[in-house]
């Protein structure tokens, strides 16, 4: 018994034995496992720390060629809010006049004057770097070419009245001016501007309810008032302020130009304007303008040859337009186009006056229906005009519209036309986009005067002494369809 209880023993301390020394090389293998494992990660850490540092190393590059530029930028005195944009406009259009006229005008046109056939009225890019912020400077530059250039082009020193109605294609800068936003004032949470703008250079007038751009208008030709009761540019500087920027806007402006459509002055005054522009609401707008300054001038060119040819002595120096024109020269011949004398002298008593008023309604506050109504009133040395439109515009689709217009124009004493008259006239227009840059437009016009101004292929009128200047051509009115194309980016 004893025997057996040793050989027992025996056999349970081998196998515990054997037990033991299985389990220690499983351990073993698992111990090396775990160190492979260990060795595995810390070669990815590694790896991981060697790209980190690599981004890092690429990331301060990268922050250093920013700061380089930062520092190239401010050296140019460029931001990023003085990035030029570079846009476009072009107007094209095919014309046709039921009077048939001779001289082949739509008479008393401003802008689409050729009575039967195609035409470009305007090609233009413009140039925009205008600022965004307080203490920035920009500048904006429109160049315009086409058949209405020679209805915008400023009439300059060495320019003849009558050349801005000949029928010619010509080119010109209908904007050029720098800006600048003074850092003054400003609140935005009680809705106020921030800066004043400053422009100095050409720009459109702020009269008007219409545009030089078609496009712009909701009929493709101009208003009577358009055309001949208001300025369309001026040379000068303005400046202009947002009293209020929320949901009550008001900006208000001053400027002080040459005068009306012209670079060089062409007397010895200066034209002031003021400007507001109030939104109260969403449904309701309105526009003031008003001008004053001594305009009326004499081109002593004319004065002279008119003088001259009626008998009088082109030596003598009290021939009027004969001191503007030579200026103590010896020389006595015509006119010398290398002459940079001032041709003009001014009527300094002669102050002209001009306000122009817009109300605008929206009555649904969204662009589905609006309603104008655009008033002109001035004068000049006891010389009046004033006028009225109306405009209704009807969104009827999402790509179509119907707008009318109806105007009065009174050339009380032949200021703007060269002849006393009132102008009435009716536009209907049909308006599709065929995209959000090109719009296709059907426009039916019916113009009247109270005198015979309208060439339809007859004699005007005859008095006692011939031909009636008032009443120069057969007919007092007409009527004509246009069809045009309007593309601005």
């Amino acid at each position: 018994m004893v025997q057996r209880g040793i050989m027992k023993l025996a056999f349970l301390t081998l196998a515990s034995l054997g037990f033991s020394i299985a389990t220690f090389a499983g351990e073993a293998d698992l111990m090396k496992q775990l160190m492979d494992r260990v060795n595995a990660l810390e070669s990815k850490n590694a790896e991981l720390e060697r790209r980190a540092n690599v981004t890092q190393s690429t990331n301060q590059a990268v922050d250093e060629a920013i700061r380089k530029a930062e520092d190239t930028q401010a050296a140019l005195n460029v931001t990023s809010s003085r990035a030029i944009t570079i846009g476009g406009y072009f107007d094209t259009s095919f014309q046709y006049n039921f009077n048939q006229p001779k001289n082949q005008n739509n008479n008393l046109r401003g802008f689409d004057t050729d009575s039967n056939g195609f035409n470009v009225h305007l090609a233009e890019l413009t140039f925009d770097s205008l600022p965004k912020k307080p203490g920035e400077a920009g500048f904006r530059m429109d160049i315009a070419y086409g058949t209405d250039v020679r209805y915008i082009a400023a009439l300059d020193r060495i320019t003849l009245a009558a050349e801005r109605t000949n029928d010619f294609i010509s080119t010109d800068l209908k904007q050029a001016y720098i800006e600048y936003i003074i850092p003054v004032g400003g609140c935005g949470s009680c809705g106020t501007g921030k800066g004043i703008k400053l422009d100095m250079g050409k720009f459109v007038t702020w009269a008007g309810y219409e545009t030089i751009e078609a496009a712009d208008n909701i009929n493709s030709s101009r208003s009577f008032l358009f055309t001949y009761a208001i300025p369309l540019t001026h040379t000068g500087m303005r400046a202009t302020y947002d009293v209020f920027t929320n949901c009550n806007k008001w900006t208000v402006g001053a400027g002080v130009s040459n005068g009306w459509d012209n670079i060089q002055d062409q007397n010895r005054g200066k034209t002031l304007a003021l400007f507001s522009d109030w939104t109260p609401t969403k449904w309701f707008q309105m526009v003031n303008t008003g001008m004053a300054g001594v305009e009326e001038n004499v081109d002593n060119r004319i004065a002279f040859l008119t003088n001259v040819a009626g008998g009088a002595d082109p030596t003598d120096p009290t021939t009027p337009g004969f001191q503007q024109l030579h200026k103590g020269d010896t020389f006595l011949g015509g006119l010398d186009g290398n002459r940079t004398s001032q041709f003009y002298t001014s009527k300094d008593k002669r102050t002209r006056f001009l306000l122009d008023t817009s109300l605008i309604f929206k009555p649904f506050c969204d662009d589905s229906l609006t309603l104008v109504l655009n008033g002109d009133i001035a004068s000049e040395g006891g010389k009046k005009w004033y006028g009225a439109a109306g405009y209704a515009k009807y969104q009827f689709a999402k790509k179509w519209y119907a707008a009318l217009r109806a105007e009065y124009f009174n050339d009380v004493d032949g200021a703007r036309t060269g002849i006393r008259q009132a102008l009435a006239e009716a536009t209907i227009t049909l308006n599709y986009n065929f995209t959000d840059a090109l719009q296709s437009r059907l426009e039916v016009r019916h113009d009247k005067s109270n005198k015979g101004v309208f060439d339809n292929g007859k004699a005007g009128t005859f008095d006692a002494n011939g031909p009636n200047l008032n009443s120069p051509f057969g007919s007092k009115s007409q009527t004509t369809v246009m069809y045009s194309w309007l593309y601005k980016f």
